[in-house]
């Protein structure tokens, strides 16, 4: 009886209250699956997925977009630094070409500036216009000082020695003209040896005589252009060579000639042989007269003018300003070349 009420009152009747202890105990079944910090006690020790992703699914928006954009950021970065590593080493490859293009260049620079040398050597060799410092005492500028010093100082010398010679004292005009044929016959001697010297090379070398100019480079007609380049390159050596042994060459056979000419010319003074210092004159003439004889272009003297010219000649203290007429050399004048300009004026009397 008693079970057919509570059958009876379970099913038709109103719902009767839990007891309190009932929905405690209910509630601590509840909580008993998940603790607060989602792990999982109880049954087993596998976590509950569920509660995870609902866990995952509760982030807000603004925690979900900074870790998107952390991800984004480092595939970012490492993209970036894999392109400066791939610069880095083609700028390296560059930088490798760049030195080995300037190692290159400068040799090129070197090899040039060695060639750029060379010829300025050599057209400052066969120049006209520029002088080989390395020549001294014996390039152009020096040598027509040398000139102008034999008539100023070592001729005044000589006149003077002449002078204490007891058979020459009264004689001045005789003493004036044997030392203006003194230098007259030095330059006849030393152009005569030359040309003796420039002979025996052609014949040597087998070149044709003709082929020699004064100037060492230029034909008959002053052009160079129709020369043989390879004859023309010996002459160019040859006189380089003898400008360069001026004072190595041995011009005692050109001194004796001079000497020669001079004792046989004045034989009724045979003083003049123990004259020293006419002999040092004779000398030193003789040497300048080579020295000049082999430059490019070749130095001559002009000694037979009749008339007085200004670019040319000085006249001497005694002499009439107003006469053109030359009527005495007493020193020749010094031309760089046939019709070059005159470097040394003459001294004449007029």
């Amino acid at each position: 009886m008693l079970i057919k009420s509570q059958k009876g009152n379970t099913s038709k009747g109103p719902p009767t209250s839990r007891p309190a202890n009932a929905v405690a105990n209910n509630r601590t079944h509840t909580t008993f699956g998940v603790s607060s910090n989602n792990t999982p006690h109880g049954i087993g020790s596998q976590p509950n997925l569920t509660n995870v992703a609902t866990s995952n699914e509760n982030l807000g928006p603004t925690q979900h977009s900074a870790s998107t954009m952390s991800l984004c950021n480092g595939a970012v970065d490492r993209s970036e630094l894999d392109s400066l590593k791939s610069e880095v080493q083609l700028l390296r490859t560059e930088l490798v070409k760049c030195k080995d293009t300037i190692d290159r260049l400068q040799e090129r620079e070197e090899v040039m500036r060695d060639r750029l040398s060379e010829q300025a050597i050599r057209q400052l060799e066969h120049s006209t216009k520029f002088e080989d410092l390395n020549l001294g005492e014996n390039r152009p500028t020096q040598l027509i000082r040398r000139y102008g010093n034999l008539y100023t100082e070592t001729r005044l010398d000589a006149f003077d020695a002449l002078d204490e010679l007891p058979e020459m004292a009264e004689f001045d005009e005789l003493k004036g003209k044997l030392l203006f044929s003194v230098i007259v016959l030095a330059f006849r001697s030393v152009q005569h040896s030359l040309q003796t010297l420039k002979a025996k090379l052609s014949r040597l070398l087998y070149l044709s005589p003709s082929s020699w100019q004064p100037n060492c480079g230029t034909d008959s007609d002053g052009d160079s252009s129709q020369q043989d380049p390879l004859v023309r390159e010996v002459q160019e050596t040859i006189a380089l060579y003898l400008r360069k042994t001026v004072d190595k060459y041995d011009t005692s056979a050109n001194i004796k000639e001079v000497c020669s000419q001079v004792w046989s010319t004045l034989y009724d003074y045979p003083s003049l042989k123990e004259c020293s210092r006419l002999q040092e004159y004779i000398e030193e003439a003789v040497r300048i007269a080579w020295a000049l004889s082999v430059q490019n272009p070749t130095f001559v003297i002009d000694f037979d003018s009749k008339e007085y010219k200004p670019d040319r000649h000085t006249r001497f203290h005694s002499s009439n300003p107003e006469n053109l007429e030359v009527q005495s050399v007493l020193w020749p004048a010094l031309l760089e070349g046939e019709d070059g300009p005159c470097v040394f004026k003459g001294v004449v009397i007029t």
